[in-house]
């Protein structure tokens, strides 16, 4: 059998106080719902980071770079349709001669919005940048922090969230223990 320490020792011989037994349970449930709060919190804040707006600025940029790429998707396009019906100019009609349409929309009686999007873009897209700060800055009211810092901060509190987690699962666990040792 183990030896008891002196601790253990001087415990056993003190009476038991129900009173103390209770408030050091109230004290411990305060300190898990502490935990669980900080954890909630720092959880809200994560997905606030996630969805909130970027700041003008930004958006302007994120505008810009998903213009371009579709601008360059089109131009893809076209050039291949380009190619296609300059070797044989019949393929796609019945009446002799090249179609622009054929060439501008892929030949469809319905354009996507993609397409339409990438066929202005790559038409008129240095017509479009000095709009899009504009258009960035009225198209959201509450901006977030800048990326560089969300990231930084997602980052912390990704960390944060881990280590919370981690004593909320310990706090809880010692809770079920204590709860078994009380049914015994």
């Amino acid at each position: 059998m183990a030896e008891l320490t002196k601790e253990a020792l001087e415990a056993a011989k003190k009476p038991w106080n129900l009173a103390d037994f209770r408030s050091g349970i109230a004290k411990r449930r305060a300190e898990l719902k502490g935990v669980s709060d900080d954890l909630e919190r720092a959880r809200r804040r994560r997905e606030e980071l996630r969805i909130v707006a970027l700041p003008a600025a930004e958006r302007a940029v994120v505008l810009m770079e998903v213009l371009e790429k579709r601008a360059a998707q089109y131009k893809e396009r076209f050039i291949a349709r380009a190619k296609s019906l300059l070797q044989d100019p019949f393929a796609t009609s019945e009446s002799p001669g090249l179609q622009m349409s054929a060439i501008l929309f892929s030949n469809q009686v319905q354009v996507s919005g993609q397409e339409l999007e990438g066929m202005i873009a790559f038409f008129h897209l240095a017509q479009l940048q000095p709009g899009l700060a504009e258009v960035a800055k009225a198209s959201m009211s509450k901006a977030g922090p800048p990326l560089a810092e969300r990231e930084a901060e997602l980052k912390t509190l990704d960390t944060r969230i881990q280590e919370l987690d981690a004593v909320e699962k310990a706090m809880l666990a010692e809770f079920e223990e204590m709860n078994r040792d009380t049914r015994r």
